[in-house]
């Protein structure tokens, strides 16, 4: 599956899911431009382990801002004249119980997470109108699918994530574009080393194949629904799980 010469803004490119859909994209002949809010070191690594300058650009952008986002887009039409792709792949977590949850944890989370993904598609719409041709893919996870301990914030945020993309769906086929969820589901990522102990266990417990997903078992799910081949598939959500959800 190659995407050559292809056009792809990724959101949250420094983040563990982020990178590898980056490296994956890049090495598959893909020209990507990804956003990160703070992490300076960790962009600057990833296009030296990448090594190919002449695909991959890095720009700092937060997407609580629409003005940043807008700006991604131009720069990225500016340098190669399309856009195919949007993944959005950032991320917020502030855990608290429900009873405990801040108004600022609510409101910084679902500011993120859900404002920021219809933020960067704004943005990322005209062009794709206009060249009646684009493939929107967003990672969300499962916490708005099977709920979750202390992420009430989160599950809600990712729940309008797959509902807003739903009506985007069907707002925008008439111009070829599609726009899908991929949900991961117990990955190991770094966040988890603040995660109670107990919890390792537990959950690899429940899910059939008995282990933890990798960052890079959510990559094939994304790519497929960025492919240009995959145009008869809108509005739907791919759960990358190890089978935890059909238990």
């Amino acid at each position: 599956m190659d995407y050559n010469d292809q056009v792809a803004i990724i959101t949250g490119g420094t983040g563990s899911i982020g990178r590898e859909i980056v490296t994956s994209l890049v090495g598959r002949g893909a020209r990507v431009v990804f956003c990160y809010r703070q992490r300076d070191d960790v962009a600057q690594e990833l296009i030296d382990t990448i090594g190919d300058e002449r695909r991959l650009l890095a720009i700092r952008a937060d997407v609580r801002d629409a003005a940043a986002m807008n700006g991604l887009v131009e720069t990225t039409l500016r340098r190669w004249e399309r856009l195919d792709m949007l993944i959005t792949a950032h991320s917020a977590v502030s855990n608290a119980p429900i009873a405990e949850m801040t108004l600022e944890q609510w409101n910084e989370v679902l500011e993120v997470m859900l404002r920021g993904m219809t933020r960067a598609c704004r943005a990322a719409l005209r062009p794709m109108q206009k060249a009646r041709y684009g493939r929107i893919v967003a990672v969300t996870g499962y916490q708005p699918l099977a709920g979750a301990l202390t992420q009430a914030n989160y599950a809600a945020a990712l729940g309008g994530v797959i509902g807003f993309s739903k009506a985007l769906a069907r707002e925008v086929a008439a111009w070829g574009i599609t726009v899908n969820t991929v949900a991961p589901g117990l990955i190991s990522r770094p966040q988890m080393a603040s995660f109670d102990p107990s919890y390792i266990p537990w959950a690899t417990n429940i899910v059939p194949l008995k282990r933890l997903g990798t960052p890079a078992e959510i990559v094939p799910a994304v790519l497929m629904l960025a492919h240009h081949d995959a145009g008869y598939i809108t509005g739907q959500t791919i759960e990358v799980d190890g089978g935890w959800r059909m238990v």
